[in-house]
């Protein structure tokens, strides 16, 4: 992972590090049909209920957030774990998602 990490910042991407809790309406927007939402016992916030199933979202909400600050090239990685529910325990799968716009 590394590697690939030290070849994504050589191609001027920088890296996104990301909440692993996201709202409930972000990740059902993100869900594949086979895939439930992790709910939180106690949620810190309604923003961050549920555990994510994907990195989409976090690189999302960082390029609105560049983007409302008038940056017009942004090129986003992200490394980090998702979450899934396989047979009543939850399993972190390590993922590497990017993002780029002009």
């Amino acid at each position: 992972m590394r590697h690939l990490q030290n070849i994504l910042l050589s191609q001027g991407y920088d890296e996104a590090i990301t909440y692993s809790f996201i709202s409930s309406e972000w990740q059902q927007a993100f869900l594949h049909t086979q895939q439930k939402p992790l709910d939180l016992l106690n949620p810190l916030s309604q923003e961050m209920a549920q555990m994510r199933v994907s990195l989409i979202p976090g690189l999302l909400q960082a390029l609105h957030y560049n983007l409302t600050r008038q940056q017009h090239r942004i090129r986003l990685f992200e490394m980090g774990s998702v979450f899934e529910k396989i047979d009543d325990r939850i399993v972190q799968k390590p993922m590497i998602a990017g993002i780029a716009i002009g």
